[in-house]
């Protein structure tokens, strides 16, 4: 099965190399393009924001906002489709357990990146050091989320679940992983 990020948009070179340069895109599009550059995964980036261009329009609160909440949206998809891999009857119990775990560390995860989403409510005002304070907190309510997934995946591992058990986490994890670091990515470039 297919990722929902699989790769819709050229490369970000490619699209630069195709027209010489960003000056041929709208300021917004061209604005995504340099924020995606500076993501670890540009791609997805740009997959993940390209289709909200204009509603962003250039303001980094709100692109971080959307990075965010399609990791919310992806964390809550794996973690009900590891609940429902953890029911299916050829799975073994010790995995099932796992799974279960799993299921639960990564939805539980889930209010830390709704708390950095609530946050981006609030970025406006304050000292310099009141608005660094935000972004690390921001970032802190993100990173569980990649604990989850790699404590998940470890236990995994640990208990020998079977190749085809953790292949299919990992496929459903990764896309929330890449998520869950661009978002990070764009909390820490973001502008005040």
């Amino acid at each position: 099965m297919q990722s929902p990020y699989v790769s819709m948009y050229l490369s970000i070179s490619t699209l630069i190399l195709t027209t010489g340069s960003l000056a041929s895109y709208s300021p917004a599009t061209s604005y995504l393009i340099s924020t995606c550059d500076d993501a670890t995964y540009s791609n997805l980036c740009l997959e993940t924001l390209l289709p909200d261009v204009d509603r962003i329009n250039s303001t980094p609160k709100k692109s971080t906002r959307l990075a965010i909440a399609a990791t919310i949206a992806v964390a809550q998809s794996g973690s009900k489709s590891i609940t429902q891999l953890s029911k299916q009857p050829q799975v073994w119990s010790r995995e099932a357990n796992s799974l279960d775990d799993c299921s639960t560390s990564i939805a539980n995860s889930v209010k830390g990146l709704n708390a950095a989403l609530d946050t981006t409510d609030h970025l406006g005002g304050g000292s310099k050091s009141d608005k660094e304070s935000k972004r690390v907190s921001m970032v802190n309510n993100i990173r569980p989320v990649l604990t989850a997934i790699d404590t998940c995946l470890k236990n995994l591992q640990g208990l020998r679940a079977r190749d085809v058990v953790l292949n299919r986490v990992q496929d459903s994890m990764t896309p929330l992983n890449h998520l869950a670091t661009n978002a990070i990515d764009l909390i820490r470039r973001m502008q005040f």
